[in-house]
């Protein structure tokens, strides 16, 4: 197994030591993540005028999982940092709405308590609050009733 820092928001980096198992302080993802795709996807060779440096993430992948040689292929690049950033955030959004929204439909808690419950329970502290959460389900149910009315004006379905 080898060990890829990974620089990526403190809340996510909470959220994933959190949601995935770990293994020395290494996230394992599992085979089925977006995340881990784009990260095998872009491994390079590391240039030799590129010093090792730290993140605030270390994600392992075992050998097993690649194709690739991964004694020689273990470097990202910090367009493929951005990029897998972008895929955890994409992860960790959309677990916080279907959480939020199992709970108020299902279970008929308010959206507060939920966004409550959710940030303790991954520890998420002081990286981000509970109201910029809840901020942030309130702008994907606007963005969602935007498309869906969209979709009836040209009377498409999803």
């Amino acid at each position: 197994m080898i060990v890829i820092p990974l620089t990526v928001a403190p809340y996510i980096a909470c959220w994933a030591r959190q949601h995935y198992p770990k293994a020395n302080d290494a996230v394992l993802m599992p085979r089925e993540s977006l995340a881990l795709y784009a990260i095998v996807n872009r491994l390079q060779r590391r240039p030799r005028n590129v010093v090792p440096s730290g993140g605030n993430l270390l994600i392992g992948i075992s050998e097993k999982k690649v194709d690739k040689d991964l004694q020689t292929c273990n470097w990202l690049p910090p367009t493929a940092m951005t990029h897998i950033e972008s895929m955890l955030r994409m992860e960790f959004d959309m677990q916080l709405h279907n959480y939020m929204d199992k709970r108020y439909y299902r279970d008929g808690i308010d959206y507060k308590v939920s966004a409550q419950v959710f940030h303790d329970h991954y520890g998420l502290g002081d990286t981000i609050t509970e109201e910029a959460l809840l901020k942030k389900h309130v702008r994907y149910k606007q963005m969602r009733l935007k498309y869906r009315r969209m979709a009836q004006q040209t009377e498409l379905t999803f």
